[in-house]
């Protein structure tokens, strides 16, 4: 790649999409709006209106403004915060310096942060619940053998349920935001490539820090299996079997 690509490459606005993401999303350094839809959908369209109804020059100075004002008044109340606050308004007041970025923030709160909101809350935080129906289907189909199943199957069924759930969830934003910015923006193919990957990486950050990777330890799979048991109505196992399931357990079997 020549030096002048490079230079005209790092220079994209549309990487800066990733980065917008985790700066609205970030609770450490700023003031985590990102998780906020009804304050992202106030910003944006008075972002929108500003610069579709301005004539003059000033177009990008007004849009920063009110992006200004409406995160003040959002947090005006909330003083703990007003150094993470200042510090995203200076940073996004950097970040911002020309249309072509605003339109990337833009996109950022409207196609890439609120639908990965909706995303991430359609994921379980654990796979209990998957675990739990899978395993009461196969006792009320197979009864006592059944069990043997569920134990043999325990981490897999789920690990499968919840990332099921993870790819139900990205096919489907993934396929949105692609309609859009074709129809919408109508960026170029190198350019539509940046904003995917940036809400891909950003989904899959976010989907990991969801997931609670518990470790089962044999006392709660004990009581876990017995409540399934208790469930199917008194069906009760000999004591030989039960002693089996909990070394098993405890061999991490």
């Amino acid at each position: 790649m020549k030096p002048t690509d490079l230079l005209s490459e790092i220079r994209n606005p549309w990487h800066k999409v990733y980065w917008f993401s985790r700066m609205l999303i970030s609770s450490d350094k700023y003031a985590k709006i990102g998780n906020e839809p009804k304050l992202l959908t106030l910003i944006t369209s008075s972002l929108r209106v500003i610069a579709r109804d301005n004539k003059g020059d000033n177009t990008l100075e007004l849009q920063k403004h009110v992006l200004k004002n409406i995160i003040e008044e959002r947090f005006k109340k909330a003083t703990k915060n007003i150094d993470r606050v200042r510090r995203l308004l200076n940073d996004l007041d950097l970040e911002i310096s020309n249309s072509f970025e605003m339109d990337a923030f833009i996109l950022t709160c409207e196609n890439i942060m609120l639908p990965l909101n909706q995303a991430i809350s359609n994921i379980p935080s654990d796979d209990k619940e998957f675990t739990l129906n899978i395993a009461k289907t196969y006792l009320d189909v197979e009864g006592d053998k059944g069990l043997a199943t569920v134990i043999s199957l325990w981490d897999d069924i789920g690990v499968k349920g919840c990332l099921t759930a993870e790819r139900t969830e990205i096919v489907k934003a993934f396929s949105t935001l692609k309609v859009i910015l074709s129809s919408e923006y109508l960026l170029s193919e190198i350019d539509k490539d940046i904003v995917l990957t940036s809400f891909v990486q950003e989904f899959e950050r976010r989907a990991g820090q969801k997931k609670t990777k518990s470790r089962r330890k044999f006392r709660r799979c004990n009581k876990f299996y017995f409540r399934i048991l208790q469930d199917k109505k008194g069906t009760i196992l000999s004591g030989r079997f039960r002693s089996g399931i909990g070394l098993k357990l405890r061999m991490g079997g």
